[in-house]
């Protein structure tokens, strides 16, 4: 039997008031019984996708259900509100070890000038060390401030998924309101669903 394929979500996985939960099933007939389970609780089709795009199960699963096969195996909760791109994270870092660099380039020339140049023991008048040294420290603290910082990462929100995905598994991510979170991962989980990930 071939269902007809739902709409995909074409908004963010999540706003303010939604929460996403995500699993993932070992066998093509436990991911349809958990589809089937949340379709008979008023969770819309709509609001779930599965994965990941490429594997012949989660295709096989679409055409059972109607459900989108369309999670990305590498980075299934990208999209989702409150979590960065993975390219993202990486711009945060570079950007905190540049202003970190610059500020401690610059604390490094003030102290050459003072009597904090003791800081590194070189020849009077020779700041080139002091300011080094700082440039480098300042680097490294502005990269550690810029990574904690900013937002979590959409790949190490959803790293289980994704281990689970590479594994051969075949995942589930559903959207819904949060106040029903715990009503929906005690349908996945009946259902056999493993490596729960909320976000």
């Amino acid at each position: 039997m071939t269902a007809h394929l739902h709409p995909a979500v074409e908004q963010p996985l999540s706003s303010v008031s939604d929460g996403v939960i995500g699993c993932i099933y070992q066998q093509e007939d436990q991911l349809v019984a958990a589809v089937n389970a949340l379709a008979e609780r008023s969770v819309p089709f709509s609001a779930m996708r599965i994965g990941p795009s490429h594997n012949p199960a989660a295709q096989r699963v679409a055409q059972r259900t109607g459900i989108q096969p369309d999670l990305d195996g590498s980075d299934p909760l990208r999209g989702l509100a409150g979590l960065r791109a993975e390219g993202d994270s990486r711009m945060a870092v570079d950007r905190g070890g540049l202003l970190g660099a610059g500020i401690g380039a610059l604390a490094g020339m003030a102290a050459s000038l003072t009597p904090l140049r003791s800081l590194v023991p070189v020849a009077q008048g020779q700041a080139l060390a002091d300011i080094l040294i700082c440039f480098v420290l300042g680097a490294i603290v502005g990269s550690i401030w810029g990574s904690a910082l900013c937002a979590q990462s959409s790949t190490h929100a959803g790293f289980r998924l994704i281990d689970g995905m590479q594994e051969g598994g075949l995942a589930i991510v559903v959207q819904a309101p949060r106040a029903r979170m715990g009503e929906i991962e005690a349908m996945l989980q009946s259902a056999g669903g493993a490596g729960m990930t909320r976000a």
